[in-house]
């Protein structure tokens, strides 16, 4: 589970940022990391899912399944996106969660530095103001 700043009350929520600012300020290539996997992993992961979910997607795995969703309601695409949204965040948390769990055994270098040794935990880099999603994804969390 990653920790979600926007559960948390306005007085944690403000702690919260002011430890983040300065956090990011210590930690650039930490963030150069996130600004990357938010890009190359996160916003591609969401175009491929609108794709799917409008009908357009050309993979040829994917183009009977697009079609199908293409015809459903208005309302059941908008939640299949919702779906897909979440799986691909959720997704994101078990990635990190599976990093941490197997720490001495797997390292994940980027720009030079080991990114769980400049990280607490990689789940809560993702959301709130100061969070991946919010500062280098295209597309907002709805969560």
């Amino acid at each position: 589970m990653c920790l979600n700043p926007r559960t948390l009350g306005p007085y944690a929520r403000t702690l919260l940022g002011e430890l983040v600012s300065k956090y990011i300020d210590e930690n650039p290539e930490l963030h150069d990391f996130g600004k990357v996997l938010m890009r190359d992993v996160r916003d591609r992961s969401h175009l491929a899912l609108r794709d799917i979910v409008a009908g357009t997607a050309r993979a040829p795995g994917l183009r009977d399944l697009s079609e199908r969703v293409s015809q459903w309601s208005s309302d059941d695409r908008d939640a299949a996106l919702r779906l897909g949204e979440q799986m691909i965040d959720q997704v994101l948390c078990s990635f990190f969660a599976m990093l941490g769990d197997h720490s001495e055994d797997i390292t994940l270098t980027a720009f030079g530095k080991d990114v769980y040794e400049v990280s607490d935990g990689l789940g809560g880099e993702l959301y709130g103001d100061e969070g991946w999603i919010h500062r280098f994804s295209e597309f907002p969390s709805r969560i």
